[in-house]
């Protein structure tokens, strides 16, 4: 199933990411990972601070690009942010430990995810981000 959501601006796109954070779009229960694919500067970390916001951590959000892996927590939630831009090989992840940081997550954002896409269970949802034609316009399709 493929679904396509336009964004105007930036704060769209921040609403949007609130907006599946409420459950109101992809079933929470179900899914917990975010495959986020789209070239630098599409949106994909103002999606995800959207979804932190209804959780009370956007001020926390900034993009994983050179720590790899941000963690967004409070006494409620845990959300894992990831970026694989940087990563070369599957050989890295086993040794910062990436497959052991699900298991104490709620939920995990993996920007850059196709080198792992086809390891991961079916509880995943993948978010494209594209350039609009019109200047500041996002085009993001999701597909389960």
């Amino acid at each position: 199933m493929s679904i396509k959501f336009l964004s105007k601006s930036i704060s769209e796109t921040f609403d949007l990411g609130r907006k599946f954070a409420t459950g109101e779009i992809v079933d929470l229960s179900r899914i917990k990972i975010f495959l986020l694919q789209g070239e630098l500067g599409s949106g994909k970390t103002s999606f995800v601070r959207g979804f932190c916001s209804h959780f009370g951590l956007d001020t926390l959000v900034s993009s994983p690009s050179f720590t790899i892996i941000n963690e967004y927590y409070n006494e409620r939630i845990k959300i894992l942010h990831i970026d694989f831009y940087r990563v070369k090989s599957v050989e890295e992840l086993t040794e910062i430990g990436f497959y052991e940081l699900f298991d104490n997550s709620d939920f995990v954002f993996i920007e850059w995810p196709e080198m792992i896409e086809k390891s991961l269970a079916n509880n995943f949802c993948i978010l494209k981000f594209f350039y609009g034609e019109e200047e500041g316009y996002r085009l993001i399709e999701m597909e389960e």
